[in-house]
């Protein structure tokens, strides 16, 4: 089983309202990050039930429910291995009698915030997209691996400072047990599939690995999550087919698909 993170519940929480009942705090270390507490109602529960991640729900179905603290500290730990560069840390956690998952908190803004609201597709900035194409290349390779529906341009952030630097945080609607030829299909889906081509660091990461690591991160932490012999399955299938995917696209130029959620604010 996955560790807990014991908040201290009269500890330390920084400046600032909770956003959504996900409330900022500073860890003993000087770390921050945010607190997000299992007992949350699903607002998604239309894309919870297409991606086969709980048997039936309704408007007072939770996220400790559909296991979503735990998916995303299962993305947490992929992204670890496949895209450390952009990846968001993520533990399990507990304050007080509250469980749910504390996520590192990530300098930048939203990438929306870089959208150019004069291109007639809104698209990002030109040249910030020129800039982060490769890491947006990486990112919907993850994102595929982990079957997330939910990535979208006010889903990752963009650092200030230069070189720009993508970090992809809410990875919690990810590892269905559904087949990934059903996930454009899930109700208000933003699975994009497979990038155009990958950056050479992330395709020889995503050869490396192998479906017995993948099985053993989720079975790990996702232990009595519903239909999981389904999830590990589906997750290793996509695994497959990144690697065949990669050994088709080599030598291309890193980048997404464009359009798409990625790249453009689709309405």
């Amino acid at each position: 089983m996955a560790d807990v993170l014991e908040l201290d519940a009269n500890g330390p929480v920084a400046q600032g309202a909770p956003v959504k009942g996900i409330q900022k705090y500073r860890l003993a270390d000087g770390r921050e990050g945010w607190f997000k507490p299992a007992d949350r109602k699903l607002n998604n529960i239309d894309k919870v039930r297409g991606m086969g991640m709980m048997v039936g729900g309704s408007a007072q179905s939770t996220e400790a429910q559909a296991f979503l603290p735990e998916r995303e500290v299962a993305a947490s730990l992929v992204a670890s291995i496949l895209i450390p560069h952009l990846a968001v840390q993520s533990e399990l956690a507990k304050r007080g009698m509250r469980r749910g998952v504390f996520m590192e908190h990530v300098q930048g803004s939203m990438a929306v915030e870089s959208v150019d609201y004069e291109h007639a597709e809104l698209q990002l900035n030109a040249d910030i997209l020129r800039s982060i194409k490769p890491q947006l290349a990486d990112l919907q390779a993850f994102d595929y691996l982990i079957g997330n529906v939910d990535r979208h341009v006010e889903n990752y952030m963009i650092s200030v400072a230069r070189p720009l630097k993508v970090r992809a945080i809410d990875n919690d609607l990810s590892f269905p047990s559904v087949a990934v030829g059903a996930l454009a299909g899930v109700p208000a889906s933003k699975f994009e599939g497979l990038p155009t081509a990958y950056t050479v660091v992330v395709a020889e990461r995503i050869t490396q690995m192998t479906e017995a690591t993948l099985a053993e991160i989720l079975r790990d932490v996702m232990a009595g999550a519903y239909l999981l012999d389904q999830v590990v399955a589906q997750a290793q299938t996509r695994l497959r087919n990144l690697k065949a995917d990669v050994a088709v696209k080599q030598g291309r130029a890193a980048a997404p698909r464009m359009p798409s959620n990625y790249t453009n604010l689709r309405f």
